[in-house]
């Protein structure tokens, strides 16, 4: 009996270790959850993401106070503090996360903006680091490239993630010879929805990096290409808004997001610094 209460002792103690931290993450404008956002105790080196509703539950929070930081791409961050008192306590959070738009709020100083950075040299505004490949073993190879873009300016630049129907970021890939094989790669994820959300529109604050969001490139009848060992570099192409292709509002005629956040999209061509090495005979990366 001695060993059964011992054993139970141990056991409530360690499931009333600290309190509870759980909250909601939304979108301000949109009122739309935020699914992966990161929720961050600085002093205690811990966190949590939401999952696809928005919700995030932190567990074992100690008695004190600590600063708590909500982040995600493309919004401006969130810091609080909060104060711990109990170590049965559960504290809900309810935040409201605001798109990290640009200071800028008329056309003119939007074209002001993009005259600056042409006149920068492309070397100096975005950089483009190729991380890693991996690539499935299946009759259409799918390639996955996941890269780094550095912004080498003094001011915030902001990029578009890839979403169906619009492709900012694509592959080019050459044989050992050199020539392009582009015709054989298609894009992944060919699907339909409305236009892009706030959240893919990605901002890298001057002098930092960000790591783009993975870019799926198919391979089509890979296992029948001659036996090679190809390379793999990813250009960033945006021209000016009123050159996309497809539709820019939802079926109802109303626009998704506003305008001036495509106005405020980088223009112009940027290929990676660096290229990535695979093969076809066993569909693995070349080490």
């Amino acid at each position: 009996m001695k060993k059964i209460f011992v054993l139970w002792c141990l056991t409530l103690i360690s499931f009333s270790y600290g309190a509870t931290i759980k909250g909601h993450v939304y979108d301000e404008d949109t009122m739309e959850p935020i699914a992966g956002a990161n929720i961050f105790i600085k002093d205690l080196h811990t966190g949590a993401s939401t999952d696809m509703n928005g919700f995030f539950v932190i567990e074992n929070v100690p008695t004190g106070e600590h600063i708590v930081q909500i982040m995600y791409i493309g919004f401006w961050d969130s810091i609080d503090t909060i104060s711990v008192k109990d170590s049965s306590e559960v504290i809900s959070i309810e935040k409201k996360l605001s798109f990290s738009s640009p200071k800028i709020d008329t056309d003119m100083a939007i074209e002001n903006y993009h005259q600056y950075l042409q006149k920068l040299q492309p070397e100096s505004i975005l950089k483009i680091t190729l991380d890693s490949i991996t690539i499935d073993d299946s009759e259409i190879a799918e390639l996955k490239v996941y890269s780094t873009f550095y912004n080498e300016t003094d001011t915030p630049v902001y990029v578009i993630a890839n979403m169906p129907r619009f492709y900012f970021v694509t592959g080019e890939i050459k044989n050992s010879s050199n020539e392009k094989i582009n015709e054989n790669v298609g894009l992944f994820h060919c699907v339909e929805r409305e236009l892009p959300l706030a959240l893919e529109f990605i901002k890298i604050d001057p002098h930092s990096s960000i790591k783009y969001p993975p870019v799926y490139l198919d391979l089509y009848y890979f296992s029948k290409y001659p036996r090679d060992v190809y390379s793999v570099k990813l250009k960033y192409y945006y021209a000016r808004p009123d050159r996309l292709p497809g539709l820019l509002h939802n079926q109802k005629g109303d626009y998704k997001i506003p305008m001036y956040y495509f106005n405020m999209a980088l223009r112009g061509e940027y290929l990676s610094s660096n290229s990535l090495q695979f093969d076809n005979s066993k569909y693995s990366q070349v080490k």
